[in-house]
């Protein structure tokens, strides 16, 4: 049906708007490795999509897909160790996230039994540690 149509196609470019090339300069061997989405959750309206790979989670407003309408970088700090996380298989750990119950923070996990939280909102750029 054309309906069912439109909604395929519409399907087709958020997904490839989320799996789209990625904001970092890594390239090379490690860039599919460290792009690939390990988790992706709705908001609990639907309006937002929270996607997490293993250095960034990005909040996408569906309604405006050309690009993340914010990207959280957390691990920043392993880039340069890339090559040793490939050795010990570590740069394959897959991370989850989740809104909390009323979508006004993220939640994502990291190492050392690191929780980390933040806002979705693109202009707070603050992110915790617990």
């Amino acid at each position: 049906s054309r309906s069912s149509a439109a909604s395929d196609v519409y399907k087709r470019q958020v997904y490839s708007k989320v799996f789209a090339e990625p904001d970092n300069d890594i390239g090379g061997f490690f860039q599919e490795l460290v792009t690939t989405i390990s988790d992706l959750k709705f908001s609990r309206d639907g309006r937002f999509i929270v996607s997490r790979d293993y250095l960034t989670m990005k909040v996408w407003d569906i309604r405006t897909e050309a690009k993340p309408i914010k990207t959280v970088k957390f691990h920043d700090h392993l880039i340069s160790k890339l090559c040793d996380l490939y050795e010990n298989d570590s740069i394959f750990d897959k991370f989850e996230c989740c809104w909390n119950h009323n979508s006004l923070q993220l939640l994502t996990g990291s190492y050392n039994n690191c929780l980390l939280y933040t806002s979705p909102s693109p202009r707070d750029r603050q992110k915790s540690r617990m």
